[in-house]
């Protein structure tokens, strides 16, 4: 039985319900001149009922779905947020009405109290509008003195006195206010805005990192990693206070956690390492002890304790194994990364620094026993790219003259060794080349293991994967006919589309450069398109090729007719999955996901809406708007909030 039989016994959702090609013979008023005029037709065609209610639905809530949205800041390590002199009593007020709320909940204290700092105090008199229905929400409210009403369309629907406060979706996003909000009597306040907000919350972030990776420098097993790496190690550490006189290990405990002083002093007496007696000793900030638990497993050697109040960056053993993995490996991507920068393929095309970022942690370790033959004189073979790890491997030619980037000249009758940090392969990769043509290749040489040997290993297909371009299409827009409306968001729309003179079929995603540009969306919109264009898998959203004029940016996308994974998961008949299909959809959207988490790509908006179902039932992830490209796998916590959905995302280790 195939999947999507499987599927469609789960309900209504039937895959492919509808014929693409089917064009209504009723004349009326397009759904939008301007997206008629891009393809020179303005016959309309008349959508069924539900369709058309479901798009004024759409329509209606558009002025809401705003609220997904926040306009990009510049942001910097140094900023020095703003500070209104406020009283003792009027600090422990404000720290008190911002209570355990979500948005607060994850603040440090140095971070609490900056924002505290912020709030600026301002008036209000007896009906005043301190917020109005529908304007964008730009400020969070705390109500020292007063009684404020909320108001709806209208009509009164509940009042604030002191200690309450309003408005605090203003700090994630630009949004319609949802009420407004009317001074009854003279009100006293403080306020804070969104940019201020989201400031210090990301300075703060961004200072905590730097710290962290410059007081991991100070060790020295870590010393050699590069950033990225460096990144990594942070992320699996975690802040930990202990205080004067508390032990924190004794002699002979196992081996378990890694510490980093971050402030204060500790002690560590009664110490025997090897047999010998040391000194006792008095560690501070930047200091560090316990590599050996995590690298080793040594027991502790000493009684540690704190001499005063202290704060630790820790690493458990287990942290470290989870985050990091192959701790040899670390190195080995860093070196990697600066190998591939420095190896032009055979097009004589370089890889860019982003690409590099992905393809190193594509590589993988291959043993080979002594005399392997890797590429054989004239026969036919599959490209890759080898890195040598340990042992050597020869070359020989009947060529004369061949001379590889590693500096070798090899000539007929010679033989040629290539050892460890060595490779070869690299005249044999050409990502241009398609179809047959791509598969294989006839080398001008033969390699052989000369003994037993580690290799890196990357395939050519790997390469091409990751340096795709959607522009290879050769699709133009004049090419494509245009049938009927497909869905309709903040910023445009998406329509159905077919190759002229043929059946494929597409969905266009159309999008107002003017709305774009108004609600600070751009930069998103060009690095959605340039996320899609790295990613090439069957459960991913593909992206054919994109255009732009002079007012709209299109996106030209692999069409899916199978429905909305929420659809499957509620419908007339149940709300809920059976256990196998929650499995197998969970195994399949973890699959993409895995995916681009390897090519160093964060999704960031899951959701059933954003899971369609392709002709034969998979999942396919898609809108990846969100989606962002990070070199280095860690960045400050963002809260989003996608419609009915509130997702708090720490960017760590992923």
């Amino acid at each position: 039985m195939k999947i999507k039989d499987l599927i469609q016994g789960l309900g209504d959702v039937k895959l492919a319900d509808f014929d693409p090609f089917h064009k209504d013979s009723s004349k009326g008023k397009s759904s939008s001149e301007d997206d008629d005029d891009v393809f020179g037709d303005k016959e309309s065609r008349t959508l069924d009922a539900e369709f058309k209610a479901r798009l004024e639905k759409a329509k209606q809530g558009a002025h809401r779905l705003k609220d997904v949205f926040a306009a990009p800041i510049q942001m910097v390590a140094d900023f020095i947020p703003p500070v209104y002199p406020k009283a003792d009593e009027e600090k422990a007020f404000i720290n008190k009405a911002l209570g355990d709320s979500f948005v607060f909940s994850h603040l440090g204290s140095k971070e609490r109290n900056s924002l505290i700092d912020a709030f600026e105090p301002v008036e209000a008199f007896e009906g005043e509008m301190i917020i109005k229905q529908g304007d964008i929400g730009d400020y969070f409210y705390v109500l020292q003195k007063g009684k404020v009403q909320y108001v709806v369309n209208g009509e009164a629907v509940g009042e604030a006195s002191a200690g309450d406060t309003f408005g605090e979706i203003a700090l994630l996003h630009d949004c319609p206010r949802a009420a407004s909000c009317l001074a009854l009597s003279g009100c006293r306040l403080f306020r804070v805005g969104q940019k201020t907000f989201r400031r210090i919350i990301m300075s703060y972030a961004m200072k905590n990192d730097d710290e962290t990776k410059k007081l991991l420098t100070k060790v020295e097993f870590f010393k050699d990693l590069d950033d990225r790496a460096l990144a990594k190690v942070a992320s699996a550490l975690s802040v930990v206070t202990f205080k004067k006189g508390e032990v924190i290990a004794r002699k002979g405990d196992e081996g378990k956690t890694f510490y980093i002083i971050q402030k204060g002093k500790i002690g560590a007496t009664d110490i025997i390492l090897g047999g010998t007696k040391y000194d006792d000793l008095v560690l501070g900030p930047g200091e560090h002890w316990g590599e050996g638990a995590i690298i080793k497993d040594i027991p502790v050697a000493a009684n540690i304790s704190a001499l005063e109040d202290s704060t630790v960056l820790v690493m458990s053993k287990e942290n470290f194994q989870h985050a990091i993995g192959d701790f040899k490996a670390l190195f080995q991507i860093g070196w990697d990364r600066k190998k591939l920068l420095a190896i032009p393929l055979a097009n004589g095309q370089k890889l860019t620094t982003q690409e590099t970022d992905m393809l190193a942690s594509l590589v993988i370790n291959e043993t080979y026993h002594k005399g392997h033959i890797f590429y054989e004189e004239g026969t036919s073979a599959d490209p890759y790219l080898f890195l040598v790890r340990s042992g050597s491997v020869d070359i020989t030619t009947s060529f004369m003259g061949i001379e590889f980037l590693t500096g070798i000249k090899a000539n007929n009758g010679e033989t040629k060794s290539i050892g460890a940090e060595g490779f070869f392969g690299e005249d044999m990769l050409d990502p241009e080349k398609k179809g047959a043509d791509a598969s294989k290749v006839r080398p001008r040489y033969t390699v052989v293991a000369a003994e037993d040997c580690v290799v890196g290993v990357l395939s050519l297909q790997t390469i091409a994967e990751v340096i795709a371009s959607a522009a290879s299409s050769g699709l133009t827009l004049s090419d494509l006919d245009k049938h009927k409306l497909l869905g309709a968001g903040t910023f445009g729309k998406v329509f159905l589309v077919t190759k002229k003179g043929t059946k494929d079929a597409y969905a266009l995603k159309i999008q107002y450069k003017k709305q774009l540009i108004e609600y600070g969306q751009a930069a998103g919109v060009i690095r959605e398109r340039d996320v899609m264009a790295k990613l090439d898998h069957q459960f991913i959203i593909k992206l054919v090729t994109s255009y732009q004029d002079e007012k709209h940016v299109y996106m030209l996308m692999k069409l899916y007719l199978g429905g909305e994974l929420r659809s499957v998961m509620q419908n007339r008949r149940r709300n809920f999955l059976p256990e196998w299909a929650a499995r197998f959809y969970g195994a399949t959207v973890l699959e993409g996901l895995g995916y681009m988490h390897r090519r160093h790509i964060i999704y960031r908006d899951l959701k059933p809406e954003n899971v369609l179902l392709d002709s034969e039932g998979y999942t396919v992830i898609v809108d990846l708007g969100f989606g962002k490209y990070r070199s280095c796998l860690t960045v400050p916590v963002s809260v989003y909030v996608l419609a009915s959905y509130v997702v708090i995302v720490v960017c760590g280790m992923f």
